[in-house]
Parts: structure tokens; sequence; C-alpha cells
């Protein structure tokens, strides 16, 4: 079991109320070349997103499109309105823990940890205490 402390600030982004920002790595995949990036475990997104920066960096191949309905507010969106966008092929890294999958690119230049891969792992959020923990049996 890992434990983190719940984050106010990273790598130039804040968050108020404080969130739960964890350390990953991707790849393309069967690369060994990877990038290590923090991300949002973001419950409320299906799918796992990063900026379209460093999907074009690690240069990911294109898999298929999927509907995208995005947040927006004033300064960040995902998607503007409802979106087909492009799919993409990433690996990555957490707990020990490999996963391939497609994810899509953002435009708010952070890396969200969707429902994809947090299904994959025993999250406990602990929100009075501001940190939670991450097991995989």
């Amino acid at each position: 079991m890992s434990r983190y402390e719940y984050t106010t600030e990273i790598d130039g982004i804040s968050y108020e109320p404080p969130a739960p920002i964890v350390e990953i790595r991707i790849s393309k995949p069967e690369s060994t070349d990877f990038k290590k990036v923090n991300g949002l475990v973001d419950t409320g997104a299906d799918i796992t997103s990063i900026p379209q920066n460093m999907i074009d960096e690690l240069s990911l191949l294109p898999v298929s499109e999927c509907l995208v309905i995005g947040a927006k507010s004033d300064t960040t969106e995902i998607a503007e309105g409802d979106d087909m966008e492009i799919t993409y092929s990433a690996s990555f890294s957490l707990e020990n823990k490999n996963f391939c999958m497609e994810i899509v690119g953002n435009k708010i230049g952070e890396v969200l940890i969707g429902r994809d891969i947090i299904n994959e792992l025993t999250i406990l959020l602990k929100g009075k205490e501001q940190i939670f923990e991450i097991t995989d049996p």
C-alpha cells in the first residue's frame, strides 16, 4: 500500500480544494522511453487524458475516435461541447502495475487519470485526512 497526501499545487497548477495527485509514467506501447508526470486522480473522467503536446512528444499512434463530453470553465476546457476526439494507444505505469489503453488528448495541460485506470486499482480517498491510499492485491 502506498499513501499520498492531497496536493494544493504541483507543476504550476493550483488545486483548491486540495486534490489527489500521483506520479505516473507514460510511454508509447512497447517503448522504454517514458515520461514521469503527475496526474490528477479524476473519478469523474471515463477515460484518461493527457495534454495534446505530450501525445506529440511521445509520438503516440492514433487508434480510433470516441465521443468526449468535456467539462469547461472560463479558462480551461477538455473539449468544446460534444466532440469526437481521436484516441491514442499509450502505456502507463502506476504503483508497479502496467496498463496499455486508449487515451485522449486535452487542452488543459494536465494528466487526468480516469476510471479506465482507477477501476483497475483499489484507491481509498480520505478527504478529512487529506490523504489517499493506493493498493493492488
